[in-house]
């Protein structure tokens, strides 16, 4: 008799099947594609002045990103204590946020702005808790119709960091010192949040320029957006640079779903036979939004790791 047990399998295996023939014949349309169109590339968009320099082309916006929703905090000392108060908060995301979009095709959109009162006999974790607490914050809430990522604070208290992260929570905090820092601390944290690793002393990252690195170096002046900053100190190189080592650039990659499906291109939520083509007609070319292994191009590997999630759901 034919058992329940064999006909799933072959069933199952049937599947796999069907996954493979899919991949090998998008692998051919991608192939010709090349061929058909050798000088393919995703229109530019005019460059933004927080945009890093370094070649390639720019992704315009109206192609698919990975979105991550996030609240914006500021107490009231950093309110009180910067002219430019929410505006500044709101300027360091942005400089964040266009290096990320560049990068690996990650954007982060503020849903909203809240304050709260801190403590003053706080700080480190007890401030960050608090700011956690105060704001009512937890990955998943829904806030002006949106699901909810991550909670980014800034204080004007002292933190006894440059800023803080916890990784589980998808929250951090960063303290005011400078805008010749405050965007590369921005960036440090945020990268946390994809399980980016400090470059500490030991690590691969810790001598190069890298955002993440903390090897400290004299400092005298800082140039930034053509205003000279005296710091005359000795800073974690981190808070020097704004771009990623290869290391990092990797493991970053290899997480930026963590907010969605991996391979999800078209933001609905679910990985689709859409999401494998888009990736196919990427075949070879730099481009971030289909580079999801993090080797700088999108090759069969990525087509492979976006159809082993083909039918997966966020939720």
């Amino acid at each position: 008799m034919f058992r329940r047990e064999n006909k799933v399998k072959i069933e199952m295996s049937l599947k796999k099947l069907s996954i493979i023939c899919l991949i090998l014949m998008l692998a051919t349309v991608a192939i010709v594609g090349c061929k058909a169109l050798p000088n393919f590339r995703p229109p530019p968009i005019p460059p933004s002045p927080f945009i890093p320099p370094g070649g390639g082309h720019i992704l315009p916006p109206k192609n698919p990103f990975i979105f991550v929703y996030a609240i914006l905090a500021v107490d009231e000392e950093f309110v009180g204590d910067q002219l430019q108060g929410i505006g500044y908060a709101q300027l360091e995301v942005e400089r964040v946020k266009s290096r990320l979009e560049y990068q690996y095709g990650i954007t982060i959109e503020i849903v909203d702005i809240v304050g709260w009162n801190s403590d003053n006999s706080k700080s480190g974790s007890s401030l960050f808790y608090e700011a956690v607490e105060e704001t009512g914050f937890y990955s998943g809430m829904v806030r002006n119709g949106f699901e909810i990522d991550a909670l980014i604070a800034f204080t004007g208290q002292y933190l006894g960091y440059g800023g803080l992260c916890w990784i589980e929570k998808s929250a951090l905090i960063v303290q005011y010192q400078g805008y010749w820092c405050d965007d590369n601390v921005l960036q440090h944290e945020v990268s946390h949040l994809f399980y980016a690793d400090d470059g500490v002393q030991g690590t691969s990252c810790y001598i190069l320029q890298c955002v993440m690195s903390y090897h400290t170096v004299a400092v005298e002046t800082v140039e930034e957006d053509e205003e000279t900053y005296n710091v005359y100190a000795e800073v974690p190189e981190g808070y020097l640079a704004n771009t990623w080592c290869a290391d990092h650039y990797k493991n970053i990659t290899l997480n930026k779903f963590r907010y969605t499906v991996v391979g999800d291109m078209n933001n609905d939520d679910r990985v689709s036979i859409s999401d494998i083509v888009t990736i196919a007609i990427f075949w070879g070319y730099n481009d971030p939004r289909a580079d999801l292994n993090g080797d700088y191009k999108t090759t069969i590997s990525d087509i492979v790791r976006a159809a082993l999630h083909w039918g997966e759901t966020k939720n």
